[in-house]
């Protein structure tokens, strides 16, 4: 389902210089640096830890944005201060428009009766006009 460009409030990320995070990106989600240098860094998790490749997916200054794709899951990302002093960042989530989210749930309360009618009707084929 397409995300809209409607956002949250956005979370306010601090790296003290030298230092880095882990932060969990949604799909559609947008990383702003506010101000400082930071190099963004995706690998797999293993114990906690975000095991990357040498070479950054992104490097951000200040103002500078980068975006997970609105079709991908969510995506753990290892932040590096890659300067000398604090680096600020906001971590803006897309959020669904309300058609949007009122279809999904229409399509979820379908399906969830369309299981029911299933598991009820005990292996046996339904069709519209009753059990067969």
């Amino acid at each position: 389902m397409p995300l809209s460009t409607t956002s949250a409030k956005p979370l306010q990320i601090s790296v003290p210089a030298g230092q880095s995070t882990l932060i969990c990106m949604p799909p559609g989600s947008t990383l702003r640096t506010v101000c400082g240098r930071l190099s963004l860094h995706m690998g797999p998790l293993v114990l906690g830890q975000v095991i990357a490749s040498r070479h950054p997916l992104a490097y951000l200054g200040a103002e500078q944005e980068w975006q997970l794709s609105g079709t991908s899951t969510s995506q753990w990302l290892c932040v590096r201060n890659r300067g000398d002093k604090p680096a600020e960042a906001l971590l803006i989530e897309a959020v669904h428009s309300a058609w949007q989210l009122t279809a999904w749930h229409a399509v979820r309360q379908w399906t969830s009766l369309r299981w029911s009618e299933l598991k009820g009707a005990g292996g046996r084929r339904l069709t519209p006009t009753g059990n067969r």
